[in-house]
């Protein structure tokens, strides 16, 4: 699928990530909001950002998850929802309880996207899981676009909206990632690790990432192939 690579020295470090833009609104029509934390949420920005945020991970986390893991998540979110979240009474409590679970449901790792057998690694051997949080997406993008200017490419990667983490449990917890981004107008797929410095362009992508299993899997198989962590 992938092909026309472009190969540099530099970080190593493979994840599939979804790039979107927190909502200012709630993730629920405040017009209808009646319980007290329904409406602290819609009183106060950050709370709606936040509430709006734990949506969308969530909702991509039940999508990408077996039916077993599926009943396993809706049953944790009933009990934060209910023993959680609506026991908070005051704005920080709710912010705290927030941002703790967007980074339980953000940390969860879906077995499918485990990529193929690799010369240096196996299935078994990596995990890989979807990047959500926002600072780990810039961090990386960062790394991405050094690597991209150490191998003398020009331009500023765009626009990243899938982006995968990979470990590698049986090499010391090494990692790697990979998105799909924009770069000089064009979908590429780009790939670096962290310990032996390899990065690889592939300027060929998909020409509408959806986070779907499919993607999800390529993206992964991208990086073991081409960025294997502590390969």
């Amino acid at each position: 699928m992938f092909h026309k690579l472009v190969y540099a020295k530099h970080v190593v470090v493979m994840t599939l990530m979804m790039v979107s833009c927190i909502a200012v609104a709630a993730d629920f029509d405040c017009a209808k909001a009646h319980s007290r934390t329904e409406l602290m949420i819609c009183s106060d920005h950050r709370l709606a950002e936040y509430d709006s945020q734990l949506g969308k991970v969530y909702r991509l986390a039940i999508k990408h998850s077996y039916e077993a893991q599926q009943s396993e998540l809706r049953d944790a979110q009933k009990h934060w929802l209910l023993d959680v979240r609506d026991h908070c009474g005051d704005v920080e409590c709710l912010r705290n309880a927030y941002a703790k679970r967007i980074e339980v449901v953000s940390q969860i790792k879906f077995e499918f996207l485990t990529a193929k057998k690799f010369d240096l690694l196996s299935a078994k051997d990596m995990e890989t899981s979807f990047v959500y949080d926002q600072a780990e997406l810039k961090t990386q993008l960062a790394d991405f676009q050094k690597s991209l200017e150490k191998a003398g490419i020009s331009g500023k990667l765009k626009d990243c909206q899938l982006m995968v983490h990979v470990i590698n449990k049986e090499g010391g917890g090494n990692t790697g990632y990979g998105a799909s981004c924009m770069l000089n107008g064009k979908r590429v797929t780009i790939c670096s690790d962290t310990m032996i410095g390899n990065m690889a362009l592939s300027l060929n992508s998909f020409s509408e990432p959806d986070s779907s299993p499919e993607q999800a899997s390529s993206l992964a198989d991208f990086v073991g192939w081409n960025c294997p962590p502590g390969g």
